[in-house]
């Protein structure tokens, strides 16, 4: 009998994209590499038999071994893992402390511990524990020009640079004294352990991504953050909604595992609550248009393997020496209910088992597997999917982190976590210098049918510690520096009018969809639209067009050179007996041809 395999390790990846050109269309990357016959191999391979455990942890294969051969652990001697807990009291604290566990974190009902990895048996025994899992780990996915392509330029030469507009920026690492963003740094903290802004030298991305943001709005309040794990993401997002002061968060970041893509995943509910508590949050839509793919499960030959095309039972994928390949397999079951059992596997080029993850599925579970490989022999290797033990055919989507899935990519539904939050404002790629979308730009629906990304936002481009900076990475920062510019301008809006004002007033503005939202980001378009405030007086400072009827809760004062317009067919009602409309010297109000002022 042998043990049972399981995977639920969580990642975080960053957006970025290695730098060579992405002209080509997803239907010239197919993989021409011949197919090999994998269906007798797999046919006749007995199943294994399944163990159910607590112990979620990373089990890799040493060398390439038949199925029924015993699988053995790859860990180090300490291990960092995440216990989830049906309750977090002091004695359980205690006996993980006398089982020689370090508390690095703790959230809700998840512990964050390193301990060495021969007493992880031991505390999985504890009935208060449920299921032990490794800790998540960051990885990278891999004055700059779009400024003039969103149009912030122009708003910046009216004055307007979103000065004492507070900013967060999440990422792995910082460098704090890069002279780019040095004078912008209001504040920071590393919530890794051990605490590090810089995320161990892992700075460059994070790095370029609050240069962007000072780059569109030049006198921000940058406030640098860094989590390694989703227990420290969570810790993070509290404090940040704790202060209370910030306008915007910025993350070029993508979360694995914790729930579905489909909104309700931690993750996603944690931006939920910040944008809940007053706050914007611009995410990254992800970069997995082509490292993505989704079906439902298909077995004409009746060998319980899916068929991704007629009999072909295998995706092929072409690694390098030393790369990772990381796989995530969901379906569509309720997490922590699933039944429906399917596995995950990766051949060698010598059709070999390498990795494979097998975790139990039967009423209690969550619809899940992950496999992380790093390559040790250069070639094509193959992706095959099982039905171990299922009722129904059900709909599969198969997540790669690092490699294309060219052969059989499918764009749709490649949002990542958490930009399929209701709460994300989600942000995908578009080249500056063609203003094409990128062909690895995730694209939607969430898997609960929401149309994402919102808006695009450009890439390509060149910062200090990337050149080019390619990926939604990039384009996410410009969208949040946008968004601190209409802060500025429009201090009392609420992040539901900065949502609407950035979706509405695009460069190339379109019905909304799935693959560019509503079109590029524009600075200029957004600001010149009036965001009008709902409570309070009115102080405009911006030149501004009324796009709607608005009933002023106060007085409307207008001052800074600015003028209002109210254009046709639009009425600006002021309640005289109460309030006041004062114009300031140089400012004014043009009322055109069937607008009007009541």
């Amino acid at each position: 009998m042998h043990r049972k395999v399981y995977f639920a390790i969580v990642l975080v990846s960053l957006l970025i994209i290695p730098q060579f050109s992405y002209a080509q269309q997803i239907s010239s990357l197919q993989d021409n590499t011949k197919k090999p016959n994998l269906s007798e191999n797999l046919k006749f391979m007995p199943k294994i038999n399944k163990i159910d455990s607590k112990l979620h942890i990373q089990k890799n294969y040493a060398q390439p071994i038949d199925k029924q051969k015993t699988i053995q652990t790859n860990l180090t001697n300490m291990e960092r893992v995440i216990v989830i807990t049906n309750v977090t009291d002091t004695s359980l604290l205690d006996f993980l402390k006398r089982e020689e566990a370090t508390i690095e974190a703790t959230y809700d009902n998840y512990i964050q511990i390193s301990i060495p990895n021969d007493k992880l048996d031991i505390i999985s025994q504890h009935n208060a524990i449920k299921k032990i899992t490794h800790a998540d780990g960051p990885i990278h996915t891999l004055t700059s020009e779009g400024t003039s392509v969103i149009d912030s330029i122009t708003v910046n030469n009216r004055g307007n640079t979103g000065s004492g507009v507070n900013v967060a920026v999440i990422d792995t690492g910082f460098d704090i004294s890069n002279p780019e963003i040095s004078g912008n740094v209001a504040g920071y903290r590393s919530f890794c352990t051990p605490n590090d802004i810089s995320g161990g030298g892992d700075s460059s991305h994070g790095t370029a991504v609050a240069e962007i943001i000072v780059d569109v709005a030049p006198d921000v309040n940058l406030y640098l953050y860094n989590a390694c794990t989703s227990v420290e993401f969570f810790n993070l997002v509290d404090h940040i909604i704790g202060r209370g002061d910030i306008d915007i968060v910025s993350m070029s970041l993508s979360w694995f595992g914790h729930g579905a893509r489909d909104g309700t995943n931690l993750y996603a509910q944690k931006v939920n609550q910040a944008k809940n508590s007053g706050i914007l949050w611009v995410n990254a839509a992800g970069n997995y248009a082509i490292k993505h793919w989704q079906g439902t499960f298909s077995d004409s030959d009746l060998d319980d393997f899916h068929n991704f095309l007629e009999t072909d039972e295998t995706i092929n994928i072409s690694a390098t020496v030393g790369q990772k390949i990381r796989l995530e397999l969901t379906w569509d079951e309720t997490w922590g209910s699933s039944s429906q059992d399917y596995d995950l596997y990766l051949y060698n080029p010598s059709l070999s088992i390498v990795a494979s993850s097998s975790t139990v599925q039967n009423g209690n579970d969550d619809p899940y597997e992950f496999i992380s490989y790093t390559v040790p022999t250069s070639g094509t290797y193959h992706i095959v999917i099982e039905k171990y033990s299922a009722t129904q055919n059900n709909f599969l989507q198969l997540l790669s982190y690092d490699i294309n899935l060219s052969e059989y990519a499918v764009s749709a539904g490649s949002i990542s976590r958490p930009g399929d939050a209701t709460g994300s404002f989600t942000v995908g790629a578009v080249n500056y210098s063609t203003l094409l979308l990128e062909s690895f730009s995730s694209r939607g629906p969430t898997a609960d049918g929401r149309i994402k990304p919102d808006v695009v936002g450009p890439d390509g481009v060149t910062t200090s510690t990337l050149n080019p900076f390619f990926g939604t990475s990039a384009a996410t920062p410009y969208v949040a520096g946008t968004a601190a510019l209409l802060k500025y301008a429009y201090p009392s809006s609420s992040v539901d009018q900065l949502r609407s004002a950035l979706e509405q007033n695009t460069s190339n503005f379109h019905s909304k969809n799935n693959n560019d939202g509503t079109g590029l980001v524009n600075a200029d378009n957004a600001e010149s639209v009036c965001i009008p405030t709902l409570t309070g007086d009115w102080n405009l400072n911006v030149n501004c067009t009324l796009s709607s009827n608005h009933n002023a809760p106060g007085n409307v004062i207008i001052d800074g050179n600015s003028v209002l317009t109210i254009p046709a067919g639009v009425i600006l009602n002021i309640d005289f007996i109460n309030f006041k409309l004062l114009i300031k010297s140089g400012s004014g109000v043009l009322i055109k041809n069937g607008g009007a002022l009541d």
